[in-house]
C-alpha cells in the first residue's frame, strides 16, 4: 500500500501509514525503516539524502553494525556512493579463510562496486574467485585490473557462456578457503557482513551455515 501511495506521489500519507506500523511493532521493524527511507526518495530538497541513511541505518544500528553513508558527499545517495568509514578490520588471530565465488556475465556497469564492497570487508581473511561466464563487454578487464592490485582476487574465465550455475561450479573447484559463499555481480556488502556471518559460525555452537538478509534495490536506493 505505501509503494501504491509512493507511486502516486502521496509520500504524506505513505509515511502516515509507515508510522502507523511501526508504532504497532513498538517502533522498530527492519522492512518498515527501509520503506520509511523510501518516503524521502523523490524529494528534491537536500536533506532527504540524510533522513534516507537515517532511516536506513536504524537497520544497521539496531544489530550493532557501523551505519553507512555517502562515499562522496557531493553526490547523490546510490549503491555505488556507499561507504562505512567506521567498520574497522576484525583482530582474528587464525582467522579461517573465507571464499567467496562470484559469477560473472557482461556486468561492466555494477562488478566494481560490487567487488570492493568485498574488498572492504572487516574480516581479515578472504579470497574473491570470479569466474566470467565469457563477457562480451568490460567486465573481464576491470576484474583482472582489480586483481593485478589486490592479490585476494582469484579471476577465472570460462571458455564459453554456461550460466551461472555453471561459473559458481567452476568458482568451487577454485576455491582455497575453509568456508565458501556466494556473491552476485550487482550486490553491495555491508563491510561486517562476512564477520557477523563468521563470528557465528567459529563461536562454539553446532552451527553449519549462516545467511544474511538482503533488499532489493535500484541503483539509486
Amino acid at each position: 500500500e505505501t509503494e501504491s501511495l509512493l507511486h502516486l506521489g502521496n509520500s504524506v500519507e505513505a509515511r502516515a501509514l509507515v508510522e502507523a506500523g511501526l508504532s504497532e511493532r513498538g517502533g522498530f521493524d527492519a522492512d518498515l525503516c527501509l520503506v520509511y527511507a523510501n518516503t524521502f526518495a523523490a524529494s528534491d530538497d537536500i536533506s532527504a539524502d540524510e533522513m534516507r541513511l537515517a532511516w536506513i541505518n536504524r537497520v544497521f544500528l539496531e544489530e550493532g553494525f557501523a551505519p553507512i553513508e555517502k562515499a562522496d558527499p557531493s553526490r547523490p545517495l546510490t549503491i555505488d556512493n556507499l561507504a562505512a568509514p567506521t567498520a574497522l578490520r576484525a583482530d582474528i588471530p587464525d582467522a579461517p579463510k573465507v571464499s567467496v565465488v562470484m559469477p560473472v556475465f557482461n556486468a561492466s556497469d555494477t562488478i566494481r562496486v560490487a567487488l570492493e564492497s568485498l574488498l572492504a570487508q572487516t574480516w581479515p581473511n578472504l579470497e574473491i574467485v570470479v569466474v566470467d561466464d565469457h563477457s562480451t563487454d568490460e567486465t573481464s578487464d576491470i576484474v583482472r585490473t582489480l586483481a593485478r592490485a589486490h592479490q585476494q582476487i582469484l579471476p577465472v574465465r570460462l571458455g564459453r557462456n554456461q550460466g551461472a550455475y555453471a561459473a559458481r561450479n567452476e568458482g568451487l573447484r577454485n576455491v582455497s578457503g575453509d568456508m565458501i559463499m556466494t556473491h552476485d555481480s550487482d550486490d553491495w556488502s555491508h563491510p561486517q557482513q562476512i564477520e557477523a556471518q563468521m563470528r557465528s559460525l567459529i563461536a562454539p555452537s553446532r552451527t553449519m551455515g549462516t545467511f544474511s538478509s538482503w533488499s532489493r534495490t535500484t541503483r539509486d536506493l
